[in-house]
């Protein structure tokens, strides 16, 4: 089998992945130390998918995952099958876009207060920013990762590329299919996310940051908590927040971001009851919507807020869309089940 770099330069070369894309990525026009943290989570990242196994995946079979970089003229996400590998390419933009959502959150005072890491000094900002970006760029492949299982991904066949994007033009037409998909991808990945940030590589970054104030084992897993709810609703606030009506819910390939960290908590929720149930209650949906509020208002001031989403979301079409997503992500994963069972041999 040929090296996934070899195999994604053969395919940069020949312009599959589109106009202003190129591989490799050109790091060394990066920050050196921003560099080496990328490089670090590469490793990473791919050890951990190579360790993965089928009771991760849900019993799906796939090739081994290659998780890579891309330069790019936008920030996205691709994820494909080609060559024997199960590929993960990250493109620059995005990553420069989550880096300065980091910036801007480790330097507000409000935030610090969430984390109950104040006052601000030079020492916590070095720390924080990694730790939440890391947590963002975990999040997005962890993402990416379950579009490969949950077989969002079409496989490509001989010289066929397919390629998912991350961000997709919207087609102005009915796309609750790929949200269902979206949320889908959103609570899995939370799961192998946390998993992560509390048991694995993850930690070291996170738990840096509290270090300095000498926090207590159950205070310093409330802080874990806290720093991941804050990284991955800067994650979705990075843009500007959707406005929405009854007809352009619907045109949107991804959900309103009210609505994907919903999802987000419910799978929160659920993750801290299987693993970490003393703070199971910690994060209740008065603290959520404290955290959630102060997260927008730090990058985007008083537009940051998702007020008129959740009045939307309470209206009687707004309850309608809600119903219909759900029971559509609810069939996809019978779906799925259904694939999985057929592979094995067996029904549902």
């Amino acid at each position: 089998m040929d090296r996934p770099e070899h195999i994604l330069s053969e395919l940069d070369r020949r312009g599959a992945f589109g106009v202003g894309y190129k591989y490799p990525a050109p790091l060394d026009d990066l920050d050196p130390s921003f560099k080496s943290l990328l490089l670090s989570l590469q490793k990473a990242l791919i050890e951990a998918l190579r360790q993965e196994n089928e009771n991760v995946s849900g019993g799906v079979i796939h090739p081994p995952f290659h998780v890579d970089y891309v330069g790019a003229d936008e920030p996205n996400a691709l994820a494909f099958e080609y060559g024997g590998f199960a590929f993960i390419l990250i493109t620059v933009p995005i990553m420069e876009m989550m880096w300065r959502t980091s910036e801007r959150l480790s330097h507000a005072p409000s935030v610090a207060g969430l984390l109950d890491v104040a006052p601000i000094e030079p020492a916590l900002i070095e720390r924080l920013i990694p730790a939440l970006f890391s947590v963002q760029f975990a999040f997005l492949v962890c993402h990416e990762y379950t579009h490969h299982i949950h077989c969002h991904v079409v496989k490509s066949s001989g010289e066929d590329l397919r390629i998912w994007r991350e961000i997709r033009e919207s087609a102005k037409g009915d796309e609750l299919d790929a949200q269902a998909q979206e949320v889908g991808a959103d609570t899995y990945a939370v799961y192998i996310a946390l998993t992560n940030l509390f048991k694995g590589s993850g930690r070291h970054n996170a738990i840096s940051v509290f270090e300095l104030r000498n926090k207590a084992l159950i205070s310093a897993d409330e802080s874990l908590l806290a720093i991941f709810v804050v990284a991955v609703g800067a994650f979705f606030y990075a843009f500007e927040p959707m406005i929405i009506d009854a007809a352009s819910i619907y045109e949107s390939t991804h959900p309103p971001e009210a609505v994907r960290m919903n999802y987000v908590m419910h799978s929160v929720t659920s993750w801290c009851n299987q693993n970490a149930p003393a703070i199971e209650t910690w994060m209740n949906p008065r603290r959520y919507q404290v955290f959630i509020g102060t997260v927008g208002e730090a990058l985007w001031g008083a537009a940051g807020t998702t007020a008129a989403q959740v009045a939307f979301l309470r209206s009687a079409p707004g309850a309608e869309y809600l119903a219909r997503l759900e029971e559509l992500r609810l069939k996809q994963f019978r779906g799925l089940e259904n694939l999985i069972a057929k592979a094995k041999g067996r029904s549902v």
